[in-house]
């Protein structure tokens, strides 16, 4: 098999994925599809697909971060600051609209088994744009 290809189980795990954090969880968010850096080659993608196809069917965000070689604490997509504060306004959460509570709510709850949000994406495999879709 060449190096930059997933085996038929990998992509099955990839496609059965279904988001970071609690099903059972008070607030879901759903994206269009995950990220991927437009400067990534297929080889890059496909290593980290082979990540995520270790991943559970509902990954701990935290974890895959660090799985990803990251952590959650220096990740930085933008769409999380605004799930952070949805859920600290709905829940009046105090000071929900400071950047040091956001920032601990992203670094401690945001996408975590056993918690209360759910971020799952309509696409299972990553993409740097829609258009590359088409």
């Amino acid at each position: 098999m060449p190096r930059n290809e997933l085996t038929p189980a990998q992509l099955d795990k990839v496609l059965k994925f279904k988001g970071y954090g609690e099903p059972r969880g008070k607030f879901w968010f759903f994206g269009m599809e995950e990220w991927a850096n437009k400067e990534d080659d297929e080889d890059k993608i496909v290593q980290e697909l082979r990540k995520r196809s270790e991943y559970s069917e509902f990954q701990d965000l935290s974890d895959a971060m660090i799985r990803s070689d990251s952590t959650i604490e220096h990740a930085t997509a933008p769409v999380w600051s605004h799930m952070v504060r949805i859920v600290g306004c709905i829940t009046k959460q105090p000071g929900w609209n400071s950047h040091s509570a956001a920032q601990d709510y992203k670094n401690n709850h945001l996408g975590r088994c056993g918690d209360e949000t759910l971020l799952a994406e309509l696409l299972p495999l990553p993409s740097p744009s829609t258009g590359s879709w088409r």
